[in-house]
C-alpha cells in the first residue's frame, strides 16, 4: 500500500499531464477550492502544475535547520518523491516533452505550454542537508545562531517567486522560508544573505548571485551579466528590457507551432493566457537591481562592485616620467540622471588607467582643483610629467599650480589638427593636397600594411566585382 502510495506521487510525464488536465479543467469549472489561482502572477498551467508537485512532496521535518532530518518512513516517503522530480545535486525540474501516440490521444494544450519549461523548489535541507544555515545578521555580530523552517511561499499563500532567465517567461520558485531563533530576522530560501554564507558549489545549484538576490525578482546569472555589460558600455537597461519582451512574444510563437503540428482538436492558449499578463521588469527596474547590485557586499571579497572600482581608481599612482590626458565628456552623463552634465576624467598614458573620474556642473577648474589636490595627498605619486588638454595653453598656471612649475601643458593632437582643419578652406582647389601634406606632419601609414592594402586593391581582393585597380586608379 505504500509503495503504491508513493508511486502514485512520483508522476511520469504522462500521469503529469493527465492531472493537470483535469485540474485545469476543475478551475475553468469555476472550483471553489482552485479559486487561488486567478490571483497568481503566473500563467493558471504553470501555478497548477507547482500545485502537484507541492502536494506530492508534502512531508514533515524538524522545525530546526540544525537537527538531522528524520528516519521515519513518512519522511522517506517524502523525499523520494522530492528526489524523484528535483534530481539529488540540482533544485530544477523541467517538464519533459512529449509527442502525441495513440496512447496519449491528441496533444494537451495546457501541458503543452510547459513543456519545455522549469519549475524550482528551494529547501535547502532536502538539497544539502549536511549544510547548517546560520543567521547572517546574528553573524555580522558575531554571534552564532541557527535558523528555524517556516512555510513554503506556495504553501503559506499560493506564490511563486518570479526568476528571470531572458529565454522566455519566468521560472516560478518555490521558496521555504527561514526564521532566526535569536533576533527573529526572517529570510526567503534564495535570499542573497543567505546564499552568501553558503559554499559556492552549494549555492550555485540556484542559478543567481548573491549580490542580485533581492527584491521582488531575480534575474539568472547569464541574464545579470548581459545587463551589466550593457550598462558599463552604454547604461541603457532598457534594450535588456526590450530585448526580454520580444523572447516572451517568440517563445509562444515557438510552442504554438509545435502545438498545431501534431494535428491537435483542441485550440491552444491565447497569448494573454500563456502569459497571464506578466511581463518582464521594465528598464528602470532593471536598473534598480543593477545599482543594488554594484553597491551591495555580498561578494567573495565582502566589498563592492562600486568600492572595488574606486579602490582601483584610487591605486592609480602617475610619476615625473608619465603622461597624463585630461578631458571633458558631454555624450557619457546624458545616461545619468539626475547628475550634473559633464564628466571630467584623467587617464594615466603609458597604461591607459583611469586615475579620476567626476562629475562636474562645467569645464571651470574650479570644479576640479580640490579633487586633484586630494588625490597628491593621498597617493604615493601624482606627479605628471606632461598633461594633455584639449584647451592648452588656457588654464596652464593652474595645472603647473597643482602638479609644478616644471610640468609640461601640451595641447591634444586631435583638438591640434581641428584647430588647423577649421582654419582651412574646404572649398579651395588646394584644400586636398594640403590635407596630404598636413597628414605627413602628424602621421604616417605602416608601411607593410600599406603595402599589403596596394597588392589587395591591385589584384581585386577588396572588390565585390572582383575589379583590379591600376597604379592610376
Amino acid at each position: 500500500k505504500t509503495e503504491s502510495t508513493v508511486d502514485h506521487r512520483k508522476k511520469d510525464a504522462a500521469e503529469f499531464r493527465k492531472e493537470l488536465d483535469k485540474l485545469v479543467k476543475l478551475y475553468k469549472d469555476g472550483e471553489k477550492e482552485y479559486e487561488w489561482v486567478k490571483e497568481s502572477k503566473f500563467p493558471a498551467e504553470i501555478a497548477l502544475a507547482a500545485h502537484i508537485i507541492s502536494v506530492d512532496v508534502r512531508h514533515r521535518k524538524p522545525l530546526s535547520t540544525s537537527q538531522e532530518l528524520p528516519d521515519s518512513e513518512k519522511f522517506k516517503e517524502g523525499l523520494e518523491v522530492f528526489q524523484h522530480y528535483f534530481k539529488p545535486g540540482s533544485c530544477t525540474h523541467t517538464f519533459s516533452s512529449r509527442t502525441s501516440s495513440s496512447e496519449d490521444g491528441p496533444p494537451s494544450p495546457s501541458y503543452h505550454s510547459i513543456t519545455g519549461e522549469s519549475i524550482i523548489y528551494l529547501d535547502w535541507k532536502l538539497i544539502a542537508p549536511e549544510e547548517k544555515l546560520h543567521c547572517h545578521n546574528c553573524a555580522c555580530g558575531n554571534v552564532h545562531s541557527e535558523l528555524m523552517h517556516e512555510k513554503t511561499n506556495f504553501s503559506h499563500n499560493k506564490k511563486l517567486f518570479p526568476l528571470w532567465t531572458g529565454s522566455g517567461r519566468a521560472t516560478p520558485v518555490i521558496l521555504m522560508n527561514y526564521k532566526c531563533e535569536l533576533c527573529n530576522s526572517r529570510y526567503k530560501a534564495n535570499d542573497g544573505e543567505l546564499l552568501a554564507i553558503l559554499p559556492a558549489h552549494i549555492r550555485s545549484m540556484y542559478p543567481v548571485k548573491p549580490v542580485y538576490a533581492s527584491g521582488q525578482f531575480h534575474l539568472t546569472t547569464d541574464l545579470a551579466e548581459d545587463l551589466a555589460e550593457n550598462m558599463m558600455t552604454y547604461a541603457n537597461a532598457d534594450v535588456v528590457s526590450k530585448r526580454m519582451y520580444k523572447k516572451m512574444g517568440k517563445s509562444y510563437l515557438s510552442s504554438l507551432e509545435t502545438y498545431l503540428s501534431q494535428r491537435p482538436t483542441a485550440d491552444y492558449l491565447t497569448v494573454d493566457d500563456y502569459l497571464n499578463h506578466q511581463f518582464p521588469p521594465s528598464g528602470k527596474r532593471l536598473k534598480e537591481a543593477y545599482d543594488a547590485a554594484s553597491t551591495s557586499q555580498l561578494t567573495n571579497y565582502r566589498y563592492s562592485r562600486d568600492e572595488r572600482s574606486v579602490r582601483e581608481i584610487q591605486s592609480v599612482n602617475i610619476s615625473k616620467t608619465d603622461k597624463a590626458a585630461v578631458d571633458w565628456t558631454f555624450a557619457v552623463a546624458k545616461n545619468y540622471y539626475g547628475m550634473p552634465g559633464k564628466m571630467f576624467t584623467m587617464n594615466k598614458g603609458s597604461s591607459k588607467e583611469m586615475a579620476l573620474l567626476a562629475f562636474v556642473r562645467s569645464t571651470a577648474v574650479s570644479q576640479i582643483s580640490h579633487m586633484l589636490i586630494q588625490a597628491r595627498l593621498g597617493r604615493k605619486e601624482f606627479t605628471p610629467g606632461a598633461t594633455y588638454t584639449d584647451i592648452a595653453p588656457a588654464n596652464e598656471d593652474f595645472w603647473k599650480l597643482i602638479f609644478g612649475a616644471d610640468m609640461r601643458v601640451l595641447l591634444g593632437l586631435f583638438h591640434l589638427m581641428k584647430r588647423i582643419l577649421d582654419t582651412v578652406d574646404h572649398r579651395c582647389q588646394l584644400y586636398w593636397e594640403c590635407l596630404v601634406m598636413l597628414q605627413s606632419c602628424f602621421y604616417k601609414y605602416y608601411d607593410e600594411d600599406l603595402e599589403l592594402l596596394l597588392v589587395a586593391l591591385k589584384e581585386g581582393l577588396l572588390s565585390d566585382d572582383g575589379k583590379k585597380l591600376s597604379d592610376a586608379d
